[in-house]
């Protein structure tokens, strides 16, 4: 490889190094608001409106850090967009293409949901359920609760189906021969 090929790759591979960290702080720093969230809402006794408030702040920032966990993942993937277009043009590696084992294990069915963006967005997801839940639970409603989880859950299947659009892959304009 020449000095500019070597200097694509080693670019392509900071991107990708970069946003990978960048997703998993993100995703840790998630999971301490959420635990803080869930300790003062345990600690708030009886108080229904602070109960109420916190409920609310664990929904919005379980959104917020779903929107950031999608734009990380398009970030991730236009990394390994870059190197697998290095990877197919200039051949860094003899014998060595980790995005063809890759896509050799997509074919994979149970593999499809061994993922870091698979199990992420469950988390998140169920965190936002259980937001949902913290919010209603102490009010007091004359529904049964199970109710109230079925409607949590349709709404944020729809939330995450809006949203599915956003989210695309993109390719590099310049295909490698």
């Amino acid at each position: 490889m020449s000095n500019n090929e070597e200097l694509a790759y080693k670019y392509a591979w900071d991107w990708f190094q970069h946003h990978a960290k960048q997703r998993y702080s993100s995703f840790y720093y998630f999971l301490l608001i959420m635990g803080a969230l869930a300790y003062g809402y345990i600690q708030t006794n009886s108080s229904v409106q602070y109960k109420v408030v916190i409920g609310i702040m664990g929904l919005v920032i379980s959104f917020a850090f779903l929107m950031i966990e999608k734009r990380n993942n398009m970030l991730v993937n236009d990394g390994r967009a870059a190197l697998e277009y290095i990877e197919k043009k200039y051949k860094p590696f003899k014998n060595i293409n980790i995005r063809a084992i890759e896509k050799q294990r997509e074919k994979c069915f149970l593999c499809k949901f061994i993922t870091h963006i698979v199990w992420f967005r469950i988390v998140i997801l169920a965190l936002m359920i259980m937001s949902i839940l913290a919010i209603l639970y102490p009010i007091n409603f004359n529904v049964h609760c199970f109710w109230w989880f079925v409607l949590a859950v349709i709404l944020l299947a729809a939330i995450t189906l809006t949203f599915k659009n956003f989210e695309k892959k993109y390719d590099l304009p310049i295909k490698a021969n």
